[in-house]
């Protein structure tokens, strides 16, 4: 079927228009059936139809979204795409008039850099690809892709406008997915992406009414602030702005709860001290984040939470106070519940990793409050159930406990030389 299909390729009209929508059909999710494909030559196939002009709209949007299965599970195939050279002629499609390519160009970007290799590579240059992508989060088409049937004018007004909204809302969650994957590393792009108002428009659709939107939006931002230089990060956060960050926070939905947290561990990791207005007002984010994790049962919004934390934790002595009293409020006991208690009893080992890389950001380095937090830690039974977990099924959660276990015990045998 595979090679009957790539064979229809060549048909003109109808049939070669439709068969390679039925290839991505056909192959979809199938590891093995990506393998076959490649292995009769398919991507090399597909890509020569990239070069040919014209071709028909539903033809390129056919041939776009079978490159982006190919590149969706199997490095070879990004691999083989990219040294065939027609990545100009991919980031070309973002411009297409056709709203429906438009998306299969930016579904099939996004699969191109799932590849680590492709990121750091700088295979397509800075403003080639970021500057059509950003372009696509203003987007407002004015085709319609279905005819729309015979209606009275006042009707007929009204559904081609919802078609509008709709085709434009395609576009911006298209180029969101592919900014999200090509944002993880923009070390060579960041430039383009704040000149041409990419961050700005990241930041306006987060308030988007729309769930899909927002997640999207504040996906993006999350990777774009990991590994950015501190100047850009305060530049993101001020125009995103605390109160708004917050709100992201306790959203409704879980997931954007989860990049929220995510966003923050980022601006937070490699800091310093320059982040002080981030916990302005009382540390209100800090308080934010707590009830989130008291209150939350969703599993990535606590892990997230936890490894926010635990970045923050890393910050100061002050911050690390302000942590404390998060993770163990002033005057609890030992019947008082503590979620880090609970999440490290958890059976989710990842959580279980994140709440032990908050307490050990807690202890170290040894100084005077690292004993006086090691003797809170220890009053509300957190030191006991770390002894219950040096032999944990986790490598990563064993590893973390002996080094907490060992740096409290130097403490201790520092206090009592003295």
């Amino acid at each position: 079927m595979i090679l009957i299909l790539l064979e229809l390729l060549e048909e003109h009209g109808r049939v070669g228009d439709e068969a390679p929508s039925v290839l991505t059909n056909l192959i979809a999710d199938n590891e093995e059936l990506h393998k076959q494909a490649v292995s009769n030559n398919a991507v090399e196939k597909l890509c020569n139809f990239l070069g040919k002009s014209p071709i028909e709209a539903r033809r390129l949007e056919g041939v776009l979204l079978a490159l982006a299965e190919l590149c969706s599970k199997l490095e070879n195939s990004r691999s083989l795409l990219m040294s065939l050279q027609v990545s100009h002629l991919i980031v070309d499609a973002l411009k297409h008039d056709n709203a429906d390519v438009r998306v299969a160009a930016c579904t099939c970007i996004k699969n191109i850099f799932r590849s680590l290799k492709n990121l750091s590579a700088g295979n397509f240059s800075s403003d080639s690809i970021v500057v059509p992508l950003i372009q696509l989060l203003h987007d407002r088409c004015t085709s319609v892709q279905a005819p729309l049937p015979t209606l009275p004018k006042y009707i007929m007004g009204w559904v081609c406008l919802k078609a509008l909204k709709i085709n434009a809302k395609f576009d911006q969650f298209a180029a969101l997915g592919a900014i999200c994957n090509v944002s993880v590393n923009f070390t060579t792009r960041k430039s383009s992406f704040f000149q041409y108002g990419g961050v700005s428009q990241l930041i306006q659709l987060s308030k988007s009414m729309d769930s899909i939107l927002r997640l999207k939006s504040v996906s993006a931002l999350r990777n774009l602030m990991f590994l950015l230089d501190r100047k850009d990060k305060d530049n993101i956060l001020i125009e995103l702005s605390v109160p708004m960050l917050m709100s992201l926070i306790c959203d409704d939905e879980h997931l954007i709860q989860e990049q929220a947290l995510t966003l923050v561990g980022n601006f937070v990791d490699g800091c310093g001290d320059s982040i002080k207005h981030l916990f302005a007002k009382d540390n209100e984010i800090l308080n934010v984040i707590s009830r989130q994790l008291c209150n939350s049962c969703a599993p990535g919004v606590c892990i997230q939470g936890m490894f926010a934390l635990s970045n923050i934790a890393a910050v100061n002595e002050s911050l690390k106070a302000a942590v404390m009293n998060c993770v163990i409020p002033p005057e609890t006991d030992n019947s008082t519940p503590l979620f880090i208690l609970k999440f490290l009893q958890n059976k989710d080992k990842s959580l279980r990793v994140a709440s032990l890389w908050c307490i050990l950001n807690l202890v170290y380095p040894g100084c005077e409050s690292s004993s006086s937090r090691i003797a809170r830690l220890k009053d509300v039974g957190i030191i006991s159930q770390l002894n219950t977990m040096v032999n944990d099924p986790c490598l990563d959660c064993k590893l973390r406990v002996r080094m907490v276990l060992e740096k409290c015990l130097d403490i201790e045998n520092s206090q009592n030389d003295q």
